[in-house]
């Protein structure tokens, strides 16, 4: 009797999980109000801002060690100069779907990667709907994919002008702005 009813509720919880997975609408993922000023994740509050993105964007980029190279795509651009790299090398930059403002870049095919001199990174707030950004600096860290807790604060330039934040850096990894 246990056994049947415990396969009905897993059954149950299967058919809800695969219709919310079947949503064409990827916004409607994240639903209710904007996330709070200190948003709190699984281990206490991450100092990441609040900036969702529902349109992921993603591009390879091709770097030659003559040449270097550059790509532009919504919410980010890379700057490789030459002498980055010793062989030609691929890499995708890629802003997720995600609720903060977030770039990940990593090279096709390797597990890690690091530069012979800095790269620069430019990422894009614009999108972001809080006024209380312009007050303050934002910075951007080298933050864990899985947690986006903050790992390693980036030197960073805020043209809050421009409404973006440069840095530079001679790894890759996932990056976001905080405050």
């Amino acid at each position: 009797m246990y056994t049947q009813k415990f396969r009905r509720i897993v059954a149950l919880c299967a058919i809800l999980a695969a219709a919310a997975g079947c949503s064409g609408d990827r916004a409607s993922a994240i639903t209710g109000p904007p996330p709070a000023e200190n948003d709190l994740l699984f281990f206490g509050g991450s100092g990441l801002i609040s900036c969702p993105n529902y349109e992921p964007q993603s591009a390879l980029l091709t770097v030659d060690p003559l040449l270097g190279g550059s790509l532009s795509i919504p919410g980010v651009s890379v700057n490789v100069p030459a002498g980055a790299v010793l062989e030609t090398t691929v890499f995708v930059v890629s802003v997720p779907f995600t609720r903060y403002a977030e770039v990940r870049i990593y090279p096709v095919g390797l597990s890690s990667f690091l530069f012979q001199t800095d790269i620069e990174v430019t990422i894009d707030y614009g999108r972001c709907w809080r006024p209380a950004l312009d007050a303050q600096p934002l910075e951007a860290w080298h933050v864990s994919t899985l947690f986006r807790t903050k790992l390693e604060e980036m030197p960073s330039v805020d043209d809050k002008v421009a409404r973006r934040v440069t840095f530079r850096t001679n790894h890759l990894s996932s990056y976001a702005l905080a405050e």
